[in-house]
């Protein structure tokens, strides 16, 4: 009995009947039955394979690869008649068995062919012949996608249109790849394409060139054979048209044009989960790294204000990097106050600054940033005290002056310290200026003696500002729409009370005392008196927020500041006044927290400013029963019906007589006893006659 053939042994007789062939003389019994065994041995699935099949396997074994000329030569037969069995050779590739050897050929005719070594084996060794249907190549992956591209575009004897063709065809074959699906996606023409795969191969080898740059002039030469293309593809990408531009996958390096780079967005979409190996991590970033990586992002060449687009990717860049880092508490924070990017990114730059001690100045920051038209608008809304960052107090604006003019600087207030530095905001404050703040339990307690009428209104504005009645009205009048905040001006003639009536108002109720300084509203330079007055609602503002009870912002001797308006035309002094006026008038009716202002000369106020007060309370001077009883106060050792002489002789206000009080004390200290009555009248007179003297006077009259 005739033994068994192996695949082998049929494969080797195939060899002779197929050798010269001409792909004739196969019809004879003998002819079939060989190929079918190695149809049947190898798991082909038709003859026409087996005719590639056998040709190939010969040239393996001899460590030859196979291309269609070699199978035609083999065949004795011309290359077109091969060329008709190609859907075979693919439909075997496949199936796992036989590759392609050169993964950049594009010409079909050049390319070489191989057997599987799993397949080449398991003949040799007699076992079953299992390829693997749909391999596909484990180790080919977007890199490799990439510089067989390249490869093929920097080969100037291929052209572009074969380079479509192939290009093509491969992204068909790895589809696979997500990149690949990706990149369709969102570039749709394959020119582009071409472009991009180039570029992202080119930042592979950056490593070794240490730029990742791409050449723009060598590139075009690359891809188009024809100079026209080049320039007009050069074009599109000097004037930011390009659609990879438009599609912010790629840009230009800086303003000379000669490289384009990735941008972040073509990195990510490139690289995506392995972008932590080639790009910088921007995740759980302290706040002092945050800042910094913003500032080191901006001075980079990656930012260039005279690039169309810099300034969106710088945007961008900053919600990325906020995003990447949710464990920062202050980034939502300052989100909520200030909801455009670019003004945040200013922000983190002043504070950047702040961890250094040193403050930011303005003018170059917007000249780093912006061209000439936007930085003059910036300018206009610090100028104006318009921009977000002052009209929130998180920055403020100075101007130092030095030998090569004045330098204006941006500063963080107390609030944005607090707001970016959260518990870390005591080592960066500055000790706080409290020579204007008067705290209520500071305030020592005197007894004022008012009329039953003045005594009145002053215990209604006391009740009003206790914080269950102030909270209780505040409530109210947001629900009617109304203004919250109290405004209270007490006006009369001096030494009535009026400023002592504030004190003691705000040590009863607990409140402390912001004291606005008027004669420092008051500034040589144009333009800085308003800024002066706006800081002081901004200082109070944030005050109110640092506080557990609204303070007290008290004008006294509001009427310098509170004054009618006048006629711009009589000069810049009138047009200062009176845009501080509009500013007092604008912040008094927006005010959310307690206004009070004291004047003597309630004659200079601006009619406009009534009705911002919802108190207006009249101080006179004291009547008779108010007087007896501020002297009996005063100088505890006076009998009422002394006491009620000196308030009946003298039309004296609590101030003068506050004034006669102190010499009393000066005579107990310095003779040893008390003034008599006798004394006390002369005090008096002498207070009276310093108001009538009528001497005449040395100088000029």
């Amino acid at each position: 009995m005739e033994a068994k053939k192996t695949t082998i042994q049929f494969i080797k007789e195939a060899a002779n009947k197929l050798k010269d062939c001409k792909i004739k003389r196969l019809t004879a019994p003998h002819t079939q039955s060989v190929i079918e065994g190695v149809m049947k041995g190898v798991g082909l699935k038709n003859i026409r394979q087996t005719m590639l099949f056998v040709p190939m396997f010969d040239n393996s074994c001899r460590c030859r690869n196979t291309d269609l000329d070699d199978i035609a030569n083999y065949l004795d037969c011309s290359t077109l008649d091969i060329v008709d069995y190609v859907p075979e050779l693919n439909d075997m590739m496949k199936s796992g068995f036989i590759r392609t050897t050169e993964r950049e050929c594009i010409d079909l005719m050049r390319q070489s062919y191989a057997i599987n070594e799993d397949v080449l084996s398991a003949i040799i060794e007699g076992k079953v012949v299992s390829p693997s249907p749909n391999q596909q190549d484990s180790c080919f992956d977007k890199y490799d996608f990439c510089k067989m591209v390249s490869n093929l575009v920097e080969n100037r004897e291929v052209t572009l249109k074969s380079v479509i063709a192939y290009v093509n065809k491969k992204e068909s074959e790895c589809e696979y790849l997500k990149f690949i699906k990706d990149v369709c996606l969102v570039v749709p023409n394959v020119e582009d394409r071409i472009l991009f795969y180039e570029m992202c191969n080119d930042y592979l080898g950056s490593e070794s060139r240490g730029n990742g740059e791409t050449d723009i002039n060598s590139t075009m030469a690359d891809i188009y054979e024809h100079t026209n293309k080049r320039i007009a593809c050069k074009k599109t990408l000097l004037n930011d048209s390009h659609p990879l531009i438009i599609a912010d996958l790629i840009m230009n390096k800086n303003a000379e044009h000669k490289e384009l780079i990735l941008t972040e967005k073509g990195k990510r979409l490139f690289f995506d989960d392995d972008i932590v190996s080639f790009s910088k991590s921007y995740f759980n970033l302290d706040r002092y790294s945050f800042t910094q990586t913003i500032y080191d992002y901006i001075r980079s060449d990656n930012f260039d204000k005279d690039n169309n687009r810099a300034d969106i990717r710088l945007q961008c860049k900053v919600v990325e990097i906020e995003q990447a880092n949710p464990q920062l508490q202050f980034i939502s924070n300052v989100s909520k106050l200030i909801s455009e990017t670019d003004d945040r990114i200013l922000f983190y730059m002043v504070c950047q600054k702040c961890i250094k001690g040193e403050t930011l100045d303005l003018v170059h920051y917007l000249d780093v940033r912006y061209r000439a038209r936007t930085c003059n608008e910036k300018m206009k809304l610090f100028k104006s005290g318009n921009h977000i960052l002052l009209k929130t107090n998180l920055v403020e604006l100075n101007k130092e002056s030095g030998f090569f003019g004045d330098t204006t600087y941006l500063k963080c207030t107390s609030k944005g310290k607090d707001l970016f530095f959260e518990e870390d905001a005591q080592i960066y404050q500055e000790e706080e200026d409290t020579k204007g703040l008067l705290i209520s339990s500071d305030i020592k307690e005197k007894h004022l003696f008012f009329s039953s009428e003045l005594s009145g209104q002053l215990s209604m504005v006391q009740e009003s500002l206790q914080d269950e009645s102030y909270q209780r009205l505040k409530e109210r009048l947001q629900t009617k729409a109304l203004p919250k905040g109290i405004a209270v001006l007490m006006y009369g003639l001096p030494g009535t009370g009026k400023t002592e009536s504030v004190l003691q108002i705000a040590r009863a109720t607990g409140r402390n005392i912001m004291k606005v300084d008027i004669s420092a509203t008051k500034s040589a330079w144009f333009g800085e008196s308003e800024k002066i007055i706006k800081k002081v609602f901004t200082d109070y503002g944030y005050l109110c927020e640092k506080s557990s009870l609204t303070p007290i912002l008290l004008f006294n001797e509001a009427d310098a500041i509170f004054s009618k308006r006048k006629d711009v035309a009589s000069g810049n002094v009138a047009q200062t006044e009176n845009a501080i006026q509009n500013i007092l008038l604008e912040e008094i009716e927006k005010l959310e927290g307690i206004l009070i202002a004291t004047t003597n000369l309630a004659d200079n106020f601006d009619a406009a400013f009534e009705r911002r007060f919802l108190f207006k309370i009249r101080f006179d001077k004291p009547t008779l029963e108010a007087k007896q009883n501020i002297w009996m106060d005063k100088i505890p050792f006076l009998l009422p019906d002394a006491a009620k002489e000196l308030a009946r002789n003298y039309d004296f206000s609590g101030g003068e007589i506050e004034n006669i009080v102190r010499k009393a004390m000066m005579r107990e200290v310095i003779a040893g006893e008390s003034p008599t009555i006798a004394v006390l009248h002369e005090y008096c007179r002498e207070e009276k006659i310093a108001k009538n003297d009528h001497h005449p006077r040395i100088g000029f009259k």
